[in-house]
């Protein structure tokens, strides 16, 4: 996803726009699947602090953006 559209989507909800929240909108567009907060981290080369990812991703799941599962 692109980063103009990430920011407007970001826009929609009214979410601030911040790069964490850009880069891993952009990561889970891209993986399209099921991931784990450990494996964003490892694909944005450690880039971004595993609690900052939990809670963009808590923000996110609070706005509807993303969902979560439980795996048995």
């Amino acid at each position: 996803m692109e980063k103009k559209r990430i920011k407007n989507l970001l826009k929609s909800y009214r979410l601030s726009i911040t790069n964490p929240r850009i880069e891993i909108i952009k990561i889970l567009s891209e993986i399209k699947q099921p991931i784990a907060i450990e494996d964003i981290a490892e694909i944005s080369k450690n880039s971004l602090a595993v609690s900052t990812i939990y809670r963009v991703i808590a923000d996110l799941l609070d706005s509807k953006i993303v969902k979560t599962f439980n795996s048995p």
